[in-house]
């Protein structure tokens, strides 16, 4: 651990005292890829893992295009030689991998990727699959019975003993007109 912090602190003093060269100023840090991973003191093997960037599908029993979530989650990817196994005795599943159930997340995709590269993880981003509007499509049958409705309020349909404009118009097919 000594080992580590030691090291740590010599990238930093490395990093502090590093000189722009357009403008001759000393910065306080630079921002170069993977900078901070190496400072944190996060081992070697952690850092060459691979991010999947992503944002979850919501689930089945959601419904509407406002229930989704707007949430993006990155995970490490499995590495090889971290095998699972079933715990024998409670029948959960166990595995040697630190990073296998870490989720982080973000509000945006930009800031998963920026997280990525400031520590220097490699990253795959998987956008998401858009899912078209489903529009209801007005039947032929509802299109024809459209001149019935009154836009005021409920819709009301003329019978056959009650007289309407339609039916005074055209007297001699209405069946209380008959001789």
């Amino acid at each position: 651990m000594a080992y580590v912090l030691h090291r740590a602190s010599g990238l930093w003093k490395h990093i502090l005292q590093r000189q722009n060269p357009l403008s001759g100023q000393r910065r306080l840090f630079e921002d170069t890829r993977g900078a901070l991973g190496r400072v944190s003191g996060t081992p070697d093997e952690h850092r060459s893992r691979r991010l999947r960037i992503y944002r979850p599908a919501r689930s089945a029993t959601q419904q509407g295009r406002g229930s989704r979530t707007q949430l993006w989650k990155a995970e490490f990817e499995v590495q090889d030689g971290f095998g699972r196994w079933t715990n024998p005795l409670m029948g959960w599943y166990s595995s040697g991998d630190p990073l296998s159930q870490t989720t982080l997340t973000f509000s945006s995709k930009e800031a998963a990727i920026q997280y990525a590269e400031k520590y220097g993880f490699q990253y795959v981003v998987y956008d998401p699959h858009e899912e078209p509007l489903h529009e209801r499509k007005i039947a032929p049958f509802t299109r024809s019975m459209v001149h019935h409705w009154r836009h005021e309020g409920i819709p009301r349909y003329s019978t056959w003993n009650e007289p309407t404009e339609e039916t005074e118009c055209s007297s001699q097919h209405s069946p209380s007109n008959k001789p």
